[in-house]
């Protein structure tokens, strides 16, 4: 143990940013004409498109570093476009209580620039997959808007893609008072819709196991580049990985072991993903929440023989096991206690495999079918339409949702500190039942 702290704190320490002469970021709070490559796919929003740029020098001076960019919609700019920028560079600041500082640094972004004067020196600078894998995720995006029109568009978008650019307040609001907020970004339940939505589909055409498994792990890939690498699907893919290897070569998989090891291998990558990467803290607390209090709660229920009722009990119990986990996170950074959300899950959270699978059917056949496109799309409509018409229900019964604001951190500590110990003492009185064995 002693050994894996020194280990985290010295790979913690070369996280730490130390300001090079070089580096872009020296320059912050001064006017430069900067130049460099856009390296990722811009970001559209009401207002404006973000990107960031890769900096290759600035004047005749060489220098390195990222640049979050915040420009005008027009022109249109793409990943692998080289640019030449005339911006005053900025410090990033925090916002409110929100630490955007050190979330930027979590991306190793140290400098922001605010609406430059852009001149576009050549095109297609990238790596040649990268630029086909961003181009069918803005081809994908373009047919989601044009058919499903808003706010379905909006919240497909954010369901398959994470793009929360156009989402509105309102329905970020809403889905967060009736604890959906796992609906609206890409978490485990989304990877494992995927996995085994193909691993059904290559079964289906007589794959071999072994084929099967690195066309799954092909597609993650594929998937985590398509939405940016979001932690909560990295994690949720890494175990789905592991998962599969086991099946692979015929392992049972240890659920405990997944996830120590995910998580540890996230952090080494980055460690200030487990301070500053709420996506992180939130998908690994919700499933730790399932995997310690599922058991629990279902064994005071009797088991039921009938389908339907056994799937609505799963679907409570789970959402219940994960909110006692993450409820002190969500009341800290949203605000909101949400009394309905068990109920809320149970009516809508079969609808996100229909879902996502209708979405990409659709693509697909659009691209074959253009013309019909519109209606290619409208059963995921009427499921959108069906998730909204649900919301409202459940937020319009009183009590359903409270505000809950400046609450003290103590409690927080308190909280945790009674969930551990609760923990540790099942795991004891757990262990003194399996014969032979002593504490």
């Amino acid at each position: 143990m002693i050994l894996f702290l020194f280990l985290g704190v010295w790979r913690y320490s070369f996280s730490i940013h130390s300001s090079s002469k070089n580096e872009i970021a020296s320059l912050n709070g001064t006017k430069q004409a900067v130049e460099g490559m856009i390296k990722n796919n811009p970001e559209i929003s009401q207002k404006n498109q973000q990107f960031v740029l890769e900096v290759d020098k600035t004047g005749k001076k060489r220098y390195f570093g990222n640049l979050l960019v915040f420009a005008d919609m027009y022109p249109k700019l793409s990943y692998g476009d080289k640019l030449t920028l005339d911006c005053k560079l900025n410090t990033p600041e925090p916002i409110e209580d929100f630490s955007y500082d050190k979330y930027l640094a979590m991306k190793n972004i140290f400098s922001v620039c605010y609406y430059p004067k852009i001149e576009t020196l050549s095109n297609n600078n990238g790596i040649k997959i990268l630029s086909q894998i961003y181009k069918i995720k803005n081809n994908f995006k373009k047919s989601i808007n044009q058919n499903l029109g808003e706010p379905s568009s909006q919240i497909v978008n954010a369901m398959i893609l994470g793009d929360k650019k156009f989402l509105s307040d309102e329905i970020q609001l809403k889905f967060s008072k009736a604890g959906l907020s796992h609906i609206i970004a890409i978490s485990g339940m989304h990877i494992g819709v995927f996995i085994i939505g193909l691993g059904l589909l290559f079964f289906f055409f007589g794959f071999s196991r072994n084929i099967s498994f690195y066309l799954i792990i092909s597609f993650l890939v594929f998937y985590n580049i398509l939405i940016g690498f979001p932690a909560s699907a990295l994690r949720a893919s890494f175990m789905g990985i592991l998962i599969l290897y086991a099946f692979k070569i015929g392992r049972l998989n240890k659920i405990y072991n997944s996830i120590v090891l995910a998580a540890s291998m996230l952090v080494l990558i980055n460690p200030m993903l487990i301070r500053y990467d709420l996506g992180f803290i939130f998908s690994f607390s919700a499933l730790l929440g399932i995997v310690y209090f599922y058991p629990i709660i279902s064994s005071n229920f009797k088991a039921v023989n009938n389908k339907f009722l056994k799937y609505s009990r799963d679907i409570i119990i789970v959402s219940i096991s994960a909110q006692i986990f993450i409820l002190p996170l969500i009341i800290k950074n949203f605000g909101v206690l949400s009394l309905v959300s068990p109920l809320v899950n149970l009516f809508v959270v079969w609808t996100l495999p229909f879902i996502l699978v209708g979405v990409v059917s659709a693509f697909i056949l659009s691209l074959i079918f253009p013309v019909q496109g519109f209606y290619l799309f409208l059963p995921v409509k009427f499921l959108i339409s069906y998730i909204l018409l649900t919301v409202d229900f459940f937020l319009n019964i009183p009590f359903s949702s409270f505000e809950l604001k400046d609450i003290s951190n103590y409690y927080f500590v308190f909280y945790y500190l009674t969930l551990f110990s609760y923990i540790i003492y099942r795991n004891i009185i757990k262990s003194k039942e399996i014969p032979g064995n002593k504490i």
